[in-house]
């Protein structure tokens, strides 16, 4: 029999292991993005697509004294439309993990489910910016609020249809590219203090969050596409020249117990919905810059 003190490595197999917390791995999930765009409901019964109409501009004449006027103008329609589809989360559980899991584990099953739904529905409608027909910026371009200015500029001032006078302007860039936007705001500063203003706010805060640059709203979204190069795929729009169309009511979650598999459980959680970009080429400017993670302010 061995001799000395009983310490708790000599009973290790007699420890339970229990977790004394548990979390999700923290990530952007895309409410921002969806709260920016015009949202629409499609109701059912209202077939498979979601469709609008869009009549061209018509043109008003002079008309002198004592003349008749006979100068028609054709009235001209066009459609844009979107079919929703589908996506979805499927997870099986088997009878051992519901058994041995701890609950706090378990507790976080749903919102794992749920991010990975509204990240998707984020990535999805930032990839509208890449089909946009301006790019501001450039592969390599370093991010300055000149380029966003510049788009916001031309959202709110094209000749074919600009966003309205009171219309939100949003930009969705990420962090890295925000990173571009507050040196620029902070090359100067020194050791003198800092009277109260967008620099100051850009030096303590960082640039992103709740702040207007160029006239647009400044949201960090990190589900922004980061190419090899590295360049991000960002973008700038007006509210309205995003459509979400969502299918009413078709969010749904579903479970079912798998008699073959000893009782496992199956989720699964869906959402319907579809993005399009409404007056396609002036309301919608794709922004390309350098995404190299930052060493220096």
């Amino acid at each position: 029999m061995p001799g000395g003190n009983t310490t708790s490595s000599a009973l290790a197999d007699s420890l339970d292991v229990v977790a004394a917390s548990a979390r999700t791995v923290r990530e952007q999930v895309g409410q921002n993005f969806v709260s920016s765009v015009d949202r629409k409901q499609m109701p059912m019964g209202s077939g498979s697509s979601w469709r609008e109409i869009d009549l061209s501009k018509i043109t008003a004449s002079s008309v002198p004294e004592n003349t008749k006027m006979d100068n028609p103008q054709q009235l001209v329609d066009a459609v844009i439309s979107v079919e929703p589809t589908m996506s979805g989360v499927h997870i099986i559980l088997t009878p051992e993990a519901q058994q041995y899991v701890s609950s706090m584990v378990a507790a976080q099953w749903g919102q794992l489910t749920q991010n990975a739904i509204q990240r998707k529905k984020d990535r999805d409608g930032l990839n509208i910016y890449d089909g946009a027909t301006v790019t501001g910026g450039g592969t390599g371009t370093t991010l300055n609020s000149g380029i966003v200015s510049a788009m916001v500029a031309q959202i709110q001032g094209d000749t074919d249809e600009s966003a309205l006078e009171t219309e939100e302007v949003f930009a969705f860039l990420h962090g890295f590219q925000l990173h571009d936007i507050r040196s620029e705001l902070t090359s100067g500063v020194g050791t003198y203090p800092l009277p109260a203003g967008i620099t100051s706010d850009a030096f303590a805060r960082g640039a992103g969050v709740a702040q207007m640059v160029g006239g647009a709203i400044v949201r960090r979204d990190n589900n922004i596409q980061v190419d090899s190069t590295p360049d991000a795929h960002g973008g700038i729009h007006a509210r309205s020249g995003i459509v979400l169309v969502e299918v009413s009511g078709k969010q749904r979650a579903f479970t079912e117990s798998l008699s073959n598999m000893a009782g496992a459980t199956a989720l699964w959680l869906y959402d319907w919905y579809g993005y399009l970009e409404r007056s396609a080429g002036n309301l919608v400017k794709r922004i390309l810059t350098d995404a190299t993670s930052p060493t220096t302010g």
